[in-house]
């Protein structure tokens, strides 16, 4: 959604004149910073962003909930009951408080929940139904359908109570999967800033500080293979919305927006048409603490996008008066207010901990104590001011000065400042503005290194098994600006070839391997031979060879004579271009596992597979998922070829592997367990698996 917004301050950017970009530049602190980028709000500014802002309306539309109802009747008569159930919900969104209509959408509801013989929840929402006036002379329909329910569930009529929203909660919960953007950890869970425990951290790490490395974890022990190391609760998380993208069902239609649980059934914000919450609590609780603001900047908000979001949710949690006690210490503790307010000013230009940093010790459960030590980490984390490019500067900053703008329009200031403040409420109004400008640029700008995304599993980044180590610190450096100097990219630092991260190149000649070079050249290691050799050349021979392992992985399953024929021509290319660890002689390995697989070659197949795992394990390691992976299709191949003692080990170890980084709930788990027990049950004889293969 921030896509239009950043493309607009972009724009804006570049038409700046130099003198204009000269202010930004030289600007003293982030408070400078947000009053130059706030000269540049103008009329045209502000009626450009209402124009964007007007794409996310988040207000209830009564047409809308008429169609979601129309549809949700729909499929329910095609007894298409979980579909109806999530339109009637979608239909939810839009209805106005205690309207006849919500009444009717939860009364729908449950009627789909009744067939789907969910019966706690269906009483539930004949709760709600009867609490949104819902029409007398139909009341007998859903009175007549709590008596069946309850009757379902072997209760009397008046135990209702029994089937409460915090039974519903509590099922909820037990399947929930997050996604999230938090500043600090995992979700919230509906605690508010004062919530007991916030952090767990193993005995085998420690936090430490130095002047070089700020802040950091280290390990005090062996760490075991998937050993949870730190489980803490987020400051503040937001929902990264997916609109458009998962149509009529997405992120926002499947989570709590407070606690994050996935839920089925949501409760609607009473306001807006964009939050719903996994029960009435988290709705009184979201509001109570930020949505109150959130909820009437609406579309707004939605335009400036999710990290905008993230960073007005941070300053709601913590408070004005909390915001400003922080930085009142760290004034107090004569630190630099220009940039970077986390750390001591000193000659050597290292970084020092602030005093914040009291909050946590340095071995055991060394955490912050309470939630106001935790804003202090938060406040104190490192916003890289002058590392970030200016136009990213003045995108943060115009953003905040628009959310102020905003906020002052509509005349919202007085509710942001606490009546604990000892000062003129005029005053305090306009010192509490400015305080929420400074905090959301701050904000803004730690973001980039600090918020993380929580989407799916993913095994790509920054890893030395993953990613060369000039590309690894490139990425390191756009984003943390910092130079990683660990024990993996100092050992490979200017020794690395070109193409492959532990494989070499060969000298075509006499088969030596090739040196490395910062040029655009390698030469011979051979003292007698010292060919030099194009690096764009050897590039295009591996793309050569790739293409060819490409197209007959396509061919493989039709016309696997011809596959054969052309990854035999790829072995004996690659064999004079490659030492035999690079990663090219696995992929080659593994396609023509795959090739015989087809034939029905199995043993030949499996020759093969062993191959491509050996060189997988040297690359990403004995404990990878790409190793996983690798030991699932052996476990195929070597099931479907009746080598059981040998498929049974490796579907284990396969299985192990693959619960440790994606769960016992992925398909490659649940069908390593179906051949496992039909192992177990069927030593000497048992079908084929229809899934010959699968290449991942």
């Amino acid at each position: 959604m921030e896509m239009e917004w950043r493309r607009f301050c972009g724009d804006r950017w570049r038409e700046m004149g130099a003198r204009e970009r000269r202010q930004l530049e030289q600007s003293s602190g982030l408070a400078d910073t947000l009053r130059v980028c706030g000269r540049f709000l103008r009329l045209k500014e502000m009626a450009i962003f209402a124009q964007l802002s007007a794409q996310y309306s988040t207000r209830k539309d009564p047409a809308v909930e008429l169609e979601f109802k129309q549809r949700g009747n729909a499929q329910f008569k095609l007894k298409d009951y979980a579909h109806a159930v999530a339109l009637y919900s979608k239909g939810l969104h839009h209805s106005s408080t205690h309207s006849s209509q919500a009444a009717l959408l939860y009364a729908n509801r449950s009627a789909a929940l009744y067939q789907l013989q969910r019966y706690q929840e269906c009483l539930v929402d004949i709760e709600r139904a009867q609490g949104h006036n819902y029409p007398h002379e139909l009341l007998h329909k859903i009175l007549a359908r709590r008596t069946a329910c309850l009757q379902r569930l072997g209760q009397a009529d008046g135990a209702s109570d029994l089937c409460s929203k915090e039974h519903l909660n509590a099922r909820g919960r037990g399947r929930a999967r997050i996604q999230s953007q938090p500043t600090t950890g995992g979700a919230p869970h509906g605690q508010t800033k004062t919530s007991g425990t916030l952090c767990e951290i193993s005995p085998s790490i420690a936090v430490r500080s130095d002047s070089s490395r700020g802040r950091h974890l280290v390990a005090t022990e062996e760490l075991r293979p998937g050993e949870v190391l730190l489980q803490e609760k987020a400051f503040a998380a937001v929902l990264i919305p997916e609109g458009a993208r998962r149509e009529p069902f997405s992120n926002e239609d499947m989570y709590c927006h407070h606690c994050l649980e996935w839920t089925e059934l949501p409760v609607p914000c009473l306001t807006c048409s964009f939050s719903s919450y996994c029960s009435e609590l988290c709705r009184e609780n979201a509001w109570n603490q930020y949505h109150w603001l959130e909820c009437r900047l609406g579309g707004f908000l939605l335009a400036l996008g999710t990290f905008t979001q993230l960073a007005l949710r941070t300053v709601l949690l913590a408070g004005i008066q909390e915001i400003q006690g922080t930085e009142k210490l760290e004034s107090g503790a004569d630190q630099r207010s220009i940039g970077e307010c986390s750390v001591r000013h000193n000659p050597d230009h290292k970084v020092e901990l602030s005093s914040c940093f009291s909050g946590m010790s340095e071995v055991g459960n060394g955490m912050p104590r309470d939630a106001q030590s935790r804003y202090q980490m938060i406040h104190s984390l490192l916003t890289h001011t002058r590392l970030q490019t200016p136009e990213h500067r003045f995108i943060c900053g115009l953003t905040a000065a628009a959310v102020c703008q905003e906020i002052r329009r509509m005349g919202l200031e007085s509710q942001l400042v606490s009546d604990k403040l000892e000062q003129p409420a005029i005053i305090a109004q306009g010192q509490g503005l400015r305080t929420l400008g400074v905090a959301l640029l701050r904000h803004h700008l730690q973001l980039v290194c600090n918020a993380q995304a929580i989407t799916a599993v993913r095994v790509t980044g920054p890893h030395w098994s993953r990613m060369a180590v000039r590309e690894r610190q490139q990425a390191l450096r756009s984003q943390y600006f910092f130079h990683c100097q660990c024990t993996a990219c100092v050992r490979e630092e200017g020794k690395v070839g070109m193409d492959s991260l532990l494989g070499q190149f060969l000298c075509s000649y006499c088969g030596v391997e090739l040196q490395d070079s910062k040029e655009a050249h390698c030469t011979c290691l051979n003292s007698s031979c010292r060919l030099i050799v194009s690096k764009q050349a050897l590039f295009q021979q591996v793309k050569k060879v790739r293409d060819q392992i490409g197209f007959a992985r396509h061919l493989s399953t039709q016309h696997p004579d011809k596959a054969l024929r052309l990854l035999s021509e790829c072995q004996q290319l690659a064999c004079t271009l490659v030492s035999g660890q690079h990663p090219l002689q696995g992929e080659i390995e593994d396609c023509l596992a795959q090739t015989h697989a087809s034939r029905g070659d199995w043993l030949v197949a499996a020759r093969h597979m062993r191959k491509s795992k050996e060189l997988v394990q040297i690359q990403y390691g004995a404990q990878s998922v790409e190793l996983g992976k690798e030991l699932f299709k052996l476990a195929q191949i070597l099931f479907n070829g009746h080598v059981v003692d040998e498929a049974l080990s490796v579907t284990e170890q396969a299985e192990n592997l693959l619960l440790l980084h994606c769960g016992a709930e992925h398909e490659m788990v649940i069908e390593l367990r179906a051949m496992k027990s039909c192992l177990q049950t069927l030593p000497s004889q048992f079908a084929r698996s229809p899934k010959l293969y699968r290449r991942e």
